[in-house]
């Protein structure tokens, strides 16, 4: 039969669970067609008569086919299960393979009190014992019998042989009660180290959750650290892309109007930290010198990138009077016109 799954600690894989007992695999075996089962299970499902079929699949399975899964069975083994004396009290989460050595001496195993037997923890035994009235009442039947022996032997003084008997139960007793008190002694001394390592356990698992409750603080403020580190990054790249748009590129195309024009229009009200007004509006200088009265086919992208630029929150009050002044200028009916003879004059006739 395979162990129940709600022992173990964590989930357990639905492909270690036998197709039988729905137990985890124990002493795992695999069928030829390759399916795994518990060797029990599998030896009591071929036993019946005519019944030398997978139980999962019904293919023939010989009885000598059947062969045993090591890896299976070293992995299952290593899982960590509960102590079958959880509901007793046991804390204890050891791998499968350990659990029988912790049985053995797990301090919350049932034994039965000699005295009374009754049915206590083994971590309680010499506490009940101490208290016990079945344990009370040998002991008084021992101490009458001694009574007895000794008013037997004081009856028959004149006997040196009875005196040498005297002598050897006296000592006999005093060996009996010397062991009484150490095995008391012992006991209580281990008590109160099973108490002491009890204490320093909880501590450690104490330690342990604020461990782990700190590096998971850790591993957020990383995190966040690292995000902030991208971010920064792409700013100083974008940075240097527009620096060296502004100061190398800008102007020297007409299509670099549009790209200057969008690039305010972006932040149009909230200008980036990283840029400095006087080298932008430097930029929307050179454009409108160079491209207003030399290309009227670009007059319409320069229009636009002064009417952004004004419209912007970019640049000082005196900045902004020289866009609107340009701008009324590219209004003016007679300035667009004595710009378009302008054009036409430098153009050569054919």
């Amino acid at each position: 039969m395979g162990f129940g799954t709600q022992r173990f600690v964590s989930d357990v894989d639905p492909n270690l669970v036998c197709g039988v007992c729905g137990g985890v695999l124990e002493d795992a075996v695999v069928t030829p067609c390759g399916h795994s089962f518990c060797s029990l299970c599998l030896r009591t499902w071929l036993a019946r008569p005519a019944a030398l079929t997978c139980p999962e699949c019904r293919a023939h399975v010989p009885e000598t086919s059947v062969k045993p899964v090591h890896c299976l069975r070293n992995l299952i083994r290593g899982l960590e299960v509960e102590c079958d004396f959880a509901r007793r009290g046991c804390k204890s989460v050891v791998k499968l393979d350990c659990l029988q050595g912790h049985l053995n001496t797990c301090p919350f195993a049932p034994v039965e009190c000699a005295g009374c037997g009754e049915e206590v923890s083994r971590l309680d035994l010499a506490d009940h014992q101490m208290t016990c009235a079945g344990i009370a009442a040998t002991v008084q039947e021992e101490e009458d019998d001694e009574g007895d022996s000794e008013r037997l032997l004081r009856g028959e003084e004149g006997s040196e042989e009875n005196q040498r008997f005297d002598s050897a139960w006296r000592e006999f007793r005093e060996r009996v009660q010397m062991c009484k008190s150490a095995s008391s002694t012992d006991i209580c001394i281990l008590l109160s180290r099973i108490r002491a390592l009890e204490t320093r356990v909880e501590r450690l698992l104490e330690e342990l959750r604020t461990a782990r409750s700190k590096n998971l603080a850790l591993e957020r403020e990383y995190e966040k650290i690292n995000v902030q580190l991208r971010e920064k990054q792409s700013e100083i790249r974008e940075l240097q892309d527009t620096e060296f748009f502004l100061e190398h590129e800008c102007a020297r195309t007409p299509e670099t109007v549009a790209r200057l024009s969008l690039l305010i229009a972006h932040n149009l009200l909230k200008k980036p930290r990283f840029l400095e007004p006087e080298k932008v509006f430097s930029a929307v200088r050179r454009c409108y010198d160079k491209f207003f009265r030399v290309r009227p086919d670009c007059e319409h992208d320069v229009h636009m990138l002064l009417a952004t630029a004004y419209a912007s929150n970019w640049f000082s009050t005196c900045h902004r009077l020289s866009l609107k002044r340009w701008l009324q200028t590219l209004t003016r009916p007679a300035a667009r016109t004595g710009s378009i003879l302008f054009n036409r004059q430098l153009i050569p006739s054919d």
